[in-house]
C-alpha cells in the first residue's frame, strides 16, 4: 500500500479490507490485496465486492443524483454492465455494492472494471457522465461439469428483468399520510403510497361521469362548474320575479305550491302598451297603466322600448302627476330595461303608472305583459 493510498483510507475511515476505495481526484479504484480474489471460473453470485466513493466529484457532481453502473470485461474479453441498486449516502460519501454475476466468472483470468456515473434528462440526452480508471480482480480456475459455458442473460438485462419482475409482483406499501406530488427518486414503496394518498382523497367522484346539464337523472355523475352559474341565474331569475311579493298566504306557502294554486284559479292575459315623448334624462309619464283589482296577483313584464332614444329606466308610480319615493312602487334602470314585477293581492283594487327616463327626446314605447289571477 502507498503512503497516499494509506492517507486516503485513513480519510475515508476504512481500516484498508474489505472495502474498494474510488479516489475522486486521481479517479483511480483501490483494491485491497484480500479483495482481489473475484472467485473461481463458474462461480455465480456468491462473492459480493464493496465500494466507497466520495459523493461530490469532479464539477460539484453529486453522484448520490446519478445513475450508477459497474462496467467490466471478464476473462474472456466479454464486455457487460452492472446497474447499481443499493446506493446509499453515508455523510459526505456514497456506498454500493457490486454482487459477481456468473458472466463475470465465466473465465478464469483477470477481470477488469471500472466505476461509472451517468445521469440525463426527460429526453434521454446524457447530461453528465463520470468514469474511475481501470481497477482488476482475478477469477480462478475450476471444473465445470459440462463441456461448455452455458448461455447468460448480460447483467444490466437480467438486472431490468428482475426490477421488472419485483414491479409486476403484490407491491408492499403504506399510504402517505399527507398529499404530496411524486418526486424524481421516489422508491416503488413511496411512490405507490404517494398514489394511493391521492385516489383516496379524491373519493369516489374522481371515477363519476361529468354532467354538464341540470335535467340528468343517472346515478353515478357529478355536475359540472359551469352549471352552478346556470342555477345562479335560474335563483336571480326567481328573486326578480318574486320581488317583494308575499306568498306565504297563497297554498302552502311555497313556490309550487302558490303556482298550483293560482293554476286553478281565474287567469287573464295582460298586454298593454303605449307610445309617449321622452324627456332628456328626467322621468316622464308615459300614458301607460295598469289596475290590479281586489285579491288580485299579477306577474307583470314591464319594458321600455328603443324606438328613437336610447331608454334609461322606469318606475312604477301610484300617481300619473307624481313620480316620488313616495308613490314608487317599483324601480329599474338599465339597458335592455325590461323588468318583472309581482303584484301582492290585496283587499283593493290599485292602478300603477309607467314613468319612463330616456337619454334624449323623441318616441318611445312603454309596453306592460303578463298574466293575472283571482286569489278569491
Amino acid at each position: 500500500m502507498t503512503e497516499q493510498e494509506a492517507l486516503m483510507l485513513a480519510q475515508a475511515g476504512i481500516d484498508g479490507s474489505g472495502t474498494l476505495l474510488i479516489d475522486a481526484d486521481t479517479r483511480s479504484i483501490y483494491v485491497p490485496e484480500s479483495e482481489k480474489f473475484f472467485g473461481v471460473e463458474s462461480d455465480q453470485n456468491v462473492e459480493r465486492k464493496k465500494f466507497k466513493c466520495p459523493k461530490i466529484v469532479g464539477d460539484n457532481i453529486d453522484l448520490s443524483t446519478l445513475h450508477l453502473y459497474i462496467n467490466y470485461q471478464n476473462g474472456n474479453g466479454n464486455k457487460d454492465s452492472y446497474m447499481i441498486q443499493d446506493m446509499a449516502v453515508s455523510g459526505e460519501y456514497i456506498t454500493f455494492s457490486w454482487v459477481l454475476s456468473r458472466n463475470v466468472a465465466a473465465y478464469k483470468g483477470t477481470v477488469r472494471f471500472i466505476f461509472c456515473a451517468k445521469k440525463a434528462d426527460n429526453s434521454g440526452n446524457l447530461v453528465n457522465e463520470w468514469n474511475t480508471t481501470v481497477a482488476e480482480g482475478e477469477v480462478i480456475e475450476g471444473l465445470e461439469a459440462t463441456a461448455t459455458v452455458a448461455d447468460n442473460n448480460p447483467d444490466i438485462i437480467e438486472q431490468m428483468l428482475t426490477l421488472l419482475k419485483n414491479v409486476s409482483d403484490e407491491p408492499v406499501f403504506t399510504e402517505a399520510r399527507t398529499r404530496e406530488n411524486v418526486t424524481n427518486g421516489d422508491k416503488v414503496p413511496v411512490l405507490w403510497g404517494k398514489v394511493k394518498k391521492w385516489f383516496a382523497d379524491l373519493g369516489t367522484a374522481a371515477f363519476c361521469k361529468v354532467v354538464n346539464n341540470l335535467t340528468t337523472a343517472v346515478d353515478g355523475g357529478v355536475l359540472d362548474a359551469r352549471q352552478g352559474k346556470e342555477l345562479n341565474d335560474a335563483l336571480v331569475k326567481l328573486n326578480k320575479l318574486m320581488g317583494s311579493a308575499d306568498i306565504s298566504g297563497i297554498g302552502n306557502g311555497t313556490v309550487t305550491g302558490a303556482l298550483l294554486t293560482l293554476n286553478s284559479k281565474q287567469f287573464s292575459i295582460i298586454n298593454l302598451s303605449e307610445e309617449f315623448t321622452a324627456k332628456d334624462g328626467d322621468y316622464a309619464y308615459t300614458g301607460l297603466s295598469i289596475t290590479v283589482p281586489e285579491y288580485t296577483i299579477c306577474l307583470i313584464s314591464i319594458s321600455i322600448v328603443w324606438m328613437n332614444v336610447m331608454p334609461i329606466g322606469f318606475i312604477l308610480s301610484s300617481s300619473d302627476s307624481e313620480c316620488s319615493a313616495s308613490t314608487m312602487a317599483f324601480k329599474f334602470e338599465g339597458y335592455p330595461t325590461v323588468a318583472t314585477y309581482i303584484t301582492e293581492p290585496q283587499n283593493k283594487s290599485r292602478t300603477y303608472y309607467v314613468w319612463a327616463k330616456c337619454g334624449g327626446i323623441g318616441v318611445n314605447r312603454a309596453s306592460i305583459l303578463g298574466c293575472s289571477c283571482k286569489t278569491k
